[in-house]
């Protein structure tokens, strides 16, 4: 138990300098398999004790002498009982604390894109208008292009300053 409170103890410091990585999940993966182990061999433990001690008669174990030893050993695993399951609860909180970084991450990232892409399509609109094969404003002057430009690039700092000031950015 101390060991996997120790594998818990670095982990948690892993998320507090790393953030949410490779290295983190697998080693939450890791405890949480521990735990099942170390939980199934406790149900185990506790069927052969409980046999044990109803069939006491039958291996001619001397009961009296052997009650303080199976009190110490109930004690023992009360306790055992309760660290673990500390121990299962808080590695499902830091399962769902990963679970929650990493998400707002993700979120983070895909509104970063999405005010890319709006800013993005006001040049992408004035670029596919003037590109039409029509008759348009400003195509048969020598320095068209130039003021094209300039002008989708003015709407997009445009647009970007009005989402910075609406706070969307």
């Amino acid at each position: 138990m101390r060991t996997i409170k120790d594998r818990i103890d670095h982990l948690e410091s892993q998320m507090n300098s790393l953030g949410p990585n490779k290295t983190v999940f697998l080693e939450l993966f890791n405890l949480q398999k521990l735990m099942i182990v170390i939980e199934s061999t406790y149900k185990e433990d506790e069927s052969v004790l409980k046999f044990i001690k109803h069939q006491g008669s039958f291996f001619q174990l001397n009961l009296t002498i052997n009650k303080s030893l199976f009190s110490n050993i109930s004690n023992q695993r009360s306790l055992i009982n309760s660290t673990l399951i500390s121990y299962k609860k808080f590695l499902n909180h830091i399962g769902g604390l990963v679970t929650n970084v990493v998400s707002f991450q993700l979120n983070i990232i895909m509104k970063t894109l999405s005010e890319l892409s709006i800013v993005l399509s006001i040049p992408t609109i004035v670029f596919g208008f003037w590109g039409m094969n029509t008759k348009v404003p400003l195509s048969n002057e020598s320095h068209g292009t130039v003021v094209i430009i300039t002008v989708s690039l003015i709407c997009s700092i445009l647009v970007y300053n009005w989402l910075k000031k609406k706070k969307y950015l």
